[in-house]
């Protein structure tokens, strides 16, 4: 009986044992996250990250926000609809360069509406409202940089295109998005001159398309000198002509 009543008091005590011996230390922790992204408690294979991620995660920061902008007259018709700013993300931006063995992307969060014009929509946008840093095997690092969206700031129209011009965009589009998972995986700037090649004009496009890139250059000028993107065509919206 003594035996046993020693065992019922002693068991707290080997149980509480047993917990601290496993208890995962930080270090461990960031180990065992090897390859992932830490979005709030979503763990995120890098291979996986998308922008629809990011949008989740920023969505309650979002949230308290009036996204109203105003009304408007729908083209050709007297109809009026309320216009309101609507999420968008950029491409992930290498958060050091060239790139290191710790995996680091940095991503801006913008606003953005659209209007109708004869040859299709114009679209205006905001100055970057948050910037997510991820690091891999770290929880991410989120900064909200406005109160409020603000005004329009900068704006891409809707011009006719050739058909080789659509194919052309097309394609850099496609192996653009297609080779991005791989792109936030580089732990060094790899040798098949095709995949680098696609990453680049993907960048270079959006920036042809989207002017919310010189207002982060700063923070990336080393991946932006890499890139060395043609001057801004505002008359021909396609890279290559």
């Amino acid at each position: 009986m003594a035996m046993s009543a020693f065992l019922f008091r002693a068991a707290p005590i080997v149980v509480a044992a047993l917990l601290v011996l496993l208890k995962v230390s930080p270090v461990q922790a960031s180990a065992s996250l090897e390859g992932s992204f830490l979005l709030g408690e979503r763990v995120v294979a890098i291979e996986k990250i998308s922008s629809n991620d990011l949008r989740r995660y920023l969505a309650s920061d979002w949230s308290k926000f009036d996204t109203y902008v105003k009304e408007s007259t729908i083209m050709f018709s007297d109809n009026k609809v309320s216009v309101h700013w609507y999420q968008q993300m950029t491409p992930p931006f290498p958060t050091h360069w060239p790139p290191q063995e710790v995996r680091s992307v940095t991503y801006y969060g913008y606003a953005e509406y659209a209007e109708s014009n004869h040859h299709g929509p114009a679209y205006l946008r905001s100055a970057p409202w948050a910037k997510v840093v991820l690091t891999e095997g770290q929880p991410a690092v989120k900064q909200v940089l406005v109160d409020s969206l603000g005004e329009a700031i900068h704006g891409q129209g809707s011009r006719p295109i050739s058909h080789e011009m659509a194919a052309r965009l097309s394609q850099i589009h496609e192996h653009g998005e297609k080779g991005l998972p791989a792109f936030i995986g580089w732990q060094r700037i790899p040798d098949d001159a095709v995949q680098v090649q696609a990453i680049k004009d993907y960048y270079c496009q959006w920036m042809t398309e989207n002017r919310t890139g010189t207002l982060v250059r700063e923070a990336h000028q080393s991946f932006f000198d890499w890139l060395s993107c043609p001057a801004r065509n505002s008359v021909i919206p396609v890279l290559g002509y």
